[in-house]
């Protein structure tokens, strides 16, 4: 395919230069000639006449163009000039045209390499942050949410989820491990997270009443020195608080 547009591209800046394009004739009718573009079982009138149809020579088929150039060939048997009106009439280059769109789809897809899955822990934060938005997002779908990322942490809310009913709108701080801080406190916020192969969507505030009150993080250096905690793993009485919200 590549050998006969290089063949076209020849012939055709021959002509628009207008030097004598003997030879640039010459060869691109004779690869037409050889395999695989001759078509000894073609139907000369059904090839005919997709030059007069553009929108089916815009839907031909690599093999229906095989057909059509095997007619463009053989016709100067019978009409001396044949080649010298396809090319005037501007019907090779139609022809063409399609052939080097087939092309490049061919090509596109001799390149393409399937993609490769990226490990979680390859990712930087901020594609951790992007990788964890989309997968919550597929989510919260099965819930009747549309969520909106916000790209300016506002009010310590990274996306906004809306749900089909069009009255409930929650504020959610995204984390990848459970986690509250002082500064998100006191502004309805949802905190998403995930852990052990599923999403948790809880109140931000209710999560901290909890730990405050179950786990004594007021009295930890983290929360008392910096306003946050955290925890990768949490425990089982934390399990059984988070299994609520469980998405």
């Amino acid at each position: 395919m590549q050998a006969l547009l290089a063949a076209w591209q020849s012939l055709a800046e021959a002509r628009r230069l207008q030097r004598d394009h003997a030879i640039e004739n010459d060869a691109f009718f004779d690869l037409l000639a050889r395999p695989p573009w001759c078509d000894a079982g073609y139907d000369p009138a059904d090839a005919a006449a997709f030059l007069d149809d553009a929108r089916r020579l815009e839907d031909a088929t690599l093999a229906q163009l095989r057909s059509v150039l095997t007619w463009c060939l053989r016709g100067e048997r019978f009409d001396q000039g044949h080649h010298a009106a396809l090319l005037a009439g501007g019907h090779l280059q139609r022809v063409m045209d399609r052939l080097s769109r087939i092309a490049g789809v061919t090509a596109l897809e001799q390149a393409y390499l399937p993609p490769r899955p990226v490990a979680y822990t390859a990712l930087n934060s901020r594609q951790r942050e992007n990788h964890n938005f989309q997968k919550v997002s597929a989510v919260l779908a099965d819930y009747g949410y549309l969520t909106l990322r916000l790209s300016d942490d506002w009010q310590g809310t990274d996306f906004i989820a809306q749900h089909i009913d069009g009255q409930t709108f929650l504020r959610v701080q995204l984390k990848s491990r459970m986690g509250v801080a002082r500064k998100y406190r006191h502004r309805g916020l949802w905190l998403c997270f995930p852990h052990g192969g599923h999403w948790y969507l809880c109140p931000h505030d209710g999560l901290l009443e909890y730990l405050l009150a179950a786990r004594g993080i007021g009295q930890t250096t983290s929360w008392a020195g910096k306003g946050e905690y955290t925890r990768a793993a949490p425990g089982r009485r934390d399990m059984a608080f988070l299994e609520r919200y469980r998405l």
